[in-house]
């Protein structure tokens, strides 16, 4: 009297003995052992067994080497995004460095002009 679900085998007649050995009535022990395998039966079906688990795994463990692969390449594509930037970056700070230089020993250059023109004319 078992009744057979998708996922699993519910035992109705396991049941229905621990039921008639707790005192119940066969009839009644009977009755609630199949409503009990009916009520769990199609909500059975929505589990997963070992073998689907096992299938998704693998299916996962497939997929995996090659979506790192993807985000690798996706990676050396943002680091060849940022690294232009950062080239730009540098050049502007050196044609800034540059420019300071020019103007520091312009300065240099101005002062050393002025102290050269105050000691002459003492």
């Amino acid at each position: 009297m078992a009744l057979m679900a998708t996922a699993a085998m519910i035992d109705t007649l396991v049941i229905s003995r621990r039921l008639r050995d707790a005192g119940a009535s066969e009839p009644v022990a009977e009755a609630v052992a199949k409503t009990f395998a009916e009520s769990i039966g199609p909500a059975r079906e929505e589990l997963a067994t070992k073998h689907d688990l096992e299938t998704v795994t693998n299916a996962i463990r497939g997929d995996f080497p090659a979506a790192q692969a993807s985000n690798k390449v996706e990676f050396a594509d943002m680091r060849g995004a940022v690294e232009l930037p950062r080239r730009d970056v540098r050049a502007d700070i050196i044609a800034s460095q540059n420019r300071i230089l020019v103007a520091v020993g312009g300065m240099v250059a101005a002062g050393v002009g002025v102290l050269l023109a105050v000691f002459k004319a003492h």
